[in-house]
């Protein structure tokens, strides 16, 4: 199945955004720290760094892919934005 750029984007902004709620709970103390970073953490206060760099990171990430998209951020459409080789 074959997706276009545009679905494609709109679906790793939506994971992106579920993975930023995610983390959100865990230093909410709503899910447990061991619920992230396949339990490999040893403190509560581990999980909130890495959960805080994590949606840091995130926000940063989203625009780069949302840049590409037609009609987001105000942008006009990039024609030609991966090269197809």
């Amino acid at each position: 199945m074959k997706f276009n750029r545009k679905t494609a984007g709109k679906g790793i902004i939506i994971l992106n955004l579920f993975t930023i709620a995610v983390f959100l709970l865990v230093i909410l103390k709503i899910l447990p720290y061991e619920s992230i970073s396949g339990g490999q953490l040893d403190s509560y206060e581990a999980a909130v760094r890495t959960a805080t760099t994590s949606i840091v990171m995130i926000i940063y990430g989203i625009p780069v892919v949302a840049v590409p998209l037609p009609g987001w951020f105000g942008s006009k459409p990039i024609k030609n934005f991966i090269s197809a080789g």
